[in-house]
């Protein structure tokens, strides 16, 4: 193990939404004996590196699905994956006839953006934090790096499999467990952008253990050379996870870690 690549929200974190103790302390365990740590989210880098700072020891954040890779230790965002701008405007117009009523959001790196009608759907997000413009944009800005998508009766995965079929080419849907789903650019994704880091740390796959519980989280589960899904993971991402591990309310990353260090 060089590597250990983590999911946040249902993962490392609690339901609490932040680092147990026993969390903080299994991570800065394997970080004394040599092993690099990088958050892998669906969050933007505003409100991840805040949660990953008590550890101490988090040296990298990809973010937003992989659209941004975040140096923790330089404080500053290495590289970020924009969506070109009229991918997103067809994604816009696409998905809106196929699914009339719903809302858009959008990252970008000047922050968050929300329709009227997203802001309707989803009030409060604490993903957003102060960074939405006030009052909401109906108009998107360019350098969307995420667009997010909400539906007043469809939530998470079961917007997911109605969005997926609007999808353009240049573009990729997920969905990280909140209610709303989550555009990239093509080809990007956790573990795009880990596989990245890798490469520049001269680490191979096999020797990176990453975990998680969404969606959002299957392809990094797959590459890495060990994958773990938490004990409240979703089925589907149990069933192609190498370890299934407690849950993140019993601290499932911590477990796993102890027993892997013995």
């Amino acid at each position: 193990m060089r590597l250990i690549a983590s999911d946040l929200d249902g993962t490392l974190l609690g339901p609490d939404q932040l680092l147990a103790s026993e969390t903080i302390a299994a991570l800065q365990e394997v970080a004394a004996r040599g092993v690099i740590i990088a958050a892998a989210t669906g969050r933007s880098h505003r409100t991840a590196v805040g949660k990953i700072a008590p550890a101490g020891v988090v040296s990298w954040a990809v973010c937003s699905n992989g659209a941004t890779l975040y140096d923790v230790d330089s404080a500053r965002v290495d590289h970020m994956h924009r969506i070109d701008d009229a991918t997103v405007e067809t994604a816009m117009s696409v998905i809106g006839e196929q699914l009339p009523g719903v809302g858009f959001g959008w990252e970008s790196p000047a922050g968050f953006g929300l329709d009227d009608r997203f802001r309707e759907l989803q009030p409060r997000v604490d993903e957003f934090g102060d960074t939405y413009r006030d009052p909401p944009m109906n108009r998107h800005p360019e350098e969307v790096i995420k667009l997010l998508v909400a539906h007043a009766d469809l939530v998470a995965n079961d917007l997911l499999e109605k969005v997926l079929p609007a999808m353009p080419p240049g573009v990729r849907a997920t969905c990280s467990g909140a209610a709303f789903v989550e555009v990239s650019a093509g080809g990007v994704s956790k573990a795009s952008t880990i596989a990245t880091l890798c490469q520049r740390l001269g680490i191979d796959r096999a020797d990176v253990v990453a975990f998680g519980d969404q969606n959002n989280d299957r392809e990094l589960v797959e590459w890495a050379g060990t994958g773990v899904a938490m004990g409240n993971a979703h089925p589907d991402l149990s069933d192609v996870a190498d370890v299934v591990t407690d849950t993140n309310a019993d601290h499932g990353v911590a477990t796993y870690l102890r027993e892997l260090l013995g």
